[in-house]
């Protein structure tokens, strides 16, 4: 969203987060490949596909605990995982930023996962059952 840039400058934060603006979809890969670190600090998000772009791209991401995608997941340790609260998130990131070895690390795992346990066939499947189970949740 557009309010995100001042609220950055207001945060003193500029120096440190860059906000870009939307993407074109075809553009995305692209500029993940220039990030340190992939986040997304949804609640209760069914399937997050952006994670699995990141993942491809041996882009380590966090995502938080209550992510649809985690259960997915082959190896547990292809993205850090959080409680939904700030201190948590930060916390991690921080650490994350400030230790290349494991952040290497867990973007290996994170794109191998990618390869072997994602294709488009696997993943729309599983989008399509994510999303039934959440319109049943919200209909039921």
């Amino acid at each position: 969203m557009e309010r995100d840039a001042p609220r950055i400058e207001s945060a003193e934060a500029s120096d440190v987060i860059a906000w870009d603006g939307s993407l074109e979809p075809e553009k995305t890969l692209e500029r993940m490949s220039h990030a340190s670190v992939y986040v997304l600090p949804s609640v209760n998000e069914p399937f997050a596909m952006t994670v699995l772009e990141a993942m491809s791209i041996g882009l380590p991401s966090i995502v938080t605990d209550t992510c649809g995608l985690i259960p997915q997941l082959r190896d547990p340790t292809a993205v850090v995982v959080v409680d939904s609260s700030l201190d948590g998130l930060v916390n991690e990131l921080a650490r994350l930023l400030s230790d290349p070895v494991d952040r290497i690390a867990l973007g290996t795992r994170a794109r191998r996962e990618a390869a072997h346990h994602f294709s488009i066939h696997r993943v729309a499947a599983m989008a399509l059952d994510a999303y039934g189970r959440a319109r049943s949740e919200r209909t039921g």
